[in-house]
């Protein structure tokens, strides 16, 4: 409440975008971090869909071996060509393709996009921040699909310690949802027009022809 009575926010509550750890001794804390909602149009690469962070509270060093996700999007798996880890080695939080290090591409199992050998050293009383993005497909893409994942629950993390004692309110999800997009040039295929000399008042002479994208796998109607 203020003098004036400007009293609110009256449409939503404010949070804090920000997270803070409390410690707690001999254990690693698993958070996520906000990426937003993008538009994202067939043919992108390196998208970021989930920023995961790892506070390690032990006083010695952990190795996460194993991170399994679930799309719980609307998209199909040939929608996404693949999905990879990147570690934030500049430490900065902002993820950067050319400085960040690649940690390993995951393999599709099922419903599940899986890293088997991550090797990432969390070392002690410090937090760790990996990036996971995707590269979208350029052709057979629909139209308005979701892609998030998702960190589901406790079984799908796994350290070279098995003891290794992991907190966090799951399912962990990096808040924001991306949405497919539209269409780019790389989607039309262009037809070969052969070269031709066109008398005076010559009709329907070939000039341009090109193939036009359905919706994914969907059919469209030019209209």
């Amino acid at each position: 409440q203020v003098a004036s009575g400007n009293d609110g926010p009256l449409d939503q509550t404010i949070v804090s975008p920000g997270v803070i750890l409390i410690p707690v001794p001999d254990r690693v804390t698993f958070f996520t971090s906000m990426v937003g909602n993008k538009r994202v149009p067939p043919g992108e690469k390196h998208v970021i869909n989930l920023a995961l962070g790892m506070f390690n509270s032990y006083q010695d060093s952990k190795i996460l071996q194993r991170l399994a996700l679930l799309n719980v999007g609307s998209s199909q798996s040939s929608e996404i060509v693949k999905v990879e880890a990147y570690a934030d080695t500049d430490e900065d939080g902002l993820f950067n393709p050319a400085v960040d290090s690649l940690l390993e591409t995951a393999q599709l199992s099922g419903a599940l996009y899986v890293f088997d050998n991550l090797n990432l050293t969390l070392r002690s009383y410090r937090s760790t921040l990996v990036f996971v993005t995707y590269d979208a497909a350029l052709q057979g893409i629909r139209d308005s699909v979701r892609i998030d994942l998702q960190v589901s629950d406790r079984t799908s993390l796994g350290f070279q310690d098995n003891s290794v004692n992991m907190q966090g309110e799951f399912p962990l999800n990096s808040a924001g949802v991306d949405v497919t997009d539209g269409m780019v040039s790389g989607q039309v295929r262009l037809l070969h027009v052969a070269d031709a000399r066109v008398s005076p008042g010559a009709r329907d002479v070939p000039c341009f022809s090109f193939v036009l994208p359905c919706d994914g796998t969907m059919g469209d109607v030019l209209e």
